[in-house]
C-alpha cells in the first residue's frame, strides 16, 4: 500500500506542475489587451503630461483615461475589445 503512494506522489506533482503551466499560458493568451505608447510633439520630443483618453465609439462615453508621464508614455491595462476613439490633448 505505501509503495504505491510513493510512486504516485512524484507523478501527481509533475501533473500539477504541467497543469499550472498550461493554465498560466492559456490565461496570458486570453487576457484582456493592453494599449501603451508614447505621445510626441511636432518636434518629436515627448509630450509630458498630455491627456490620453479611450472613448466608446458609439456614444463617446469615457472608457479609460490617463496622463502621460514625463517621457510621454501612457498605458491602459485590461482594455475590453471593441471600437474606441483615441483623442489626445496637451
Amino acid at each position: 500500500m505505501f509503495q504505491n503512494y510513493f510512486i504516485l506522489k512524484p507523478l501527481t506533482l509533475t501533473t500539477l506542475f504541467f497543469s499550472l503551466l498550461i493554465f498560466s499560458a492559456f490565461r496570458a493568451v486570453v487576457a484582456a489587451p493592453k494599449i501603451s505608447g508614447v505621445v510626441r510633439n511636432s518636434d518629436n520630443s515627448p509630450a509630458s503630461f498630455a491627456s490620453v483618453l479611450l472613448l466608446n465609439s458609439k456614444d463617446s462615453s469615457l472608457v479609460k483615461g490617463d496622463v502621460t508621464n514625463d517621457k510621454g508614455e501612457y498605458q491602459f491595462d485590461e482594455v475590453e475589445k471593441g471600437d474606441i476613439l483615441f483623442p489626445v490633448a496637451f
